[in-house]
């Protein structure tokens, strides 16, 4: 691409048109990667103050149950999931610990063994599992996930080390994109 520009002067008392033409081609490449720099960039501070706000928000806890269902709450504001629920191993069994929404009285009453449900499932595999329409996936579609009318799920597992702990999972009541930002 180049650039044009013209200019009226004289050249030995004669009038005379100066003419200027430059290559572009670079400075309009360069201009385009600072913009898809800087798209990133803000990208980068939205999951930084997300997760800050997660983080820091305050979480009114006398115990480390508490602790995560507040850490589970803030998630939720941040991706604005309608439930969710973090269950913890405890042998072959992941057992309900914190949740928020209608998955909020499942605390301590509801479990799934490994390789079955949607945590136990995701926690077996060691790694997250999206699911875009609950409702008609027929791995998903159980009485349960209709009844909450849940339409997206996301979960991940808990990790320490190489070793699974447990799972976290949050829910629309609406379809939900994908996110990497989320699963991460």
């Amino acid at each position: 691409r180049c650039e044009c520009s013209a200019k009226v002067t004289s050249l030995n008392g004669a009038p005379a048109v100066a003419l200027r033409v430059r290559d572009i081609t670079h400075t309009r490449k360069l201009e385009e990667e600072k913009d898809q720099l800087a798209r990133e960039l803000a990208e980068v501070q939205e999951q930084l103050s997300d997760l800050t706000q997660i983080a820091t928000a305050p979480v009114d806890a006398t115990n480390h149950l508490q602790a995560i269902d507040g850490l589970l709450k803030n998630l939720a504001v941040v991706t604005r999931a309608d439930t969710g629920m973090v269950m913890f191993r405890e042998g072959d069994l992941l057992t309900a610990k914190a949740g928020f929404g209608p998955e909020e009285k499942l605390k301590g009453n509801y479990s799934e063994r490994m390789g079955e449900g949607f945590c136990g499932a995701l926690a077996a595999a060691n790694r997250p599992c999206y699911v875009e329409d609950a409702q008609s996936d027929p791995a998903y579609a159980t009485p349960f996930v209709n009844e909450m009318n849940i339409k997206t799920m996301l979960g991940v597992p808990i990790r320490h080390g190489s070793d699974v702990m447990g799972a976290i999972h949050i829910d629309w009541h609406s379809p939900h994109p994908r996110s990497e930002k989320e699963t991460q």
